[in-house]
């Protein structure tokens, strides 16, 4: 994630200069929360806080976007149940990806 976060903002003109390397979820909250910092972060991992108004958050334009890939052995064939859990993540992930803009 950090690669992806600096390239966006190299390809924008902007400089990371991060005060924190922080390589948790919790605690990269918690030092927003206590010591005025910013992160970034997905919305979906931080919407109980933004609803309960502790976090506030400023959509990037354009999205940060990145590719996901489901690994496996090369050499051994998926089971029927790790196709259909492949299948059922790639339709989930698909529904909740910001629409893209023509």
């Amino acid at each position: 994630s950090r690669a992806i976060i600096e390239k966006y903002l190299t390809d924008g003109g902007l400089e990371a200069r991060p005060r924190l390397e922080i390589d948790s979820l919790a605690l990269s909250k918690a030092a927003v929360k206590l010591h005025d910092l910013c992160t970034v972060l997905p919305t979906s991992t931080c919407s109980d806080e933004l609803a309960r108004g502790e976090l506030a958050a400023v959509r990037l334009s354009p999205p940060i976007s990145r590719t996901l890939h489901v690994a496996s052995l090369r050499n051994k064939p998926l089971s029927v149940a790790a196709k259909t859990l492949t299948s059922l993540l790639a339709e989930e992930v698909r529904a909740r990806a910001p629409k893209q803009a023509d």
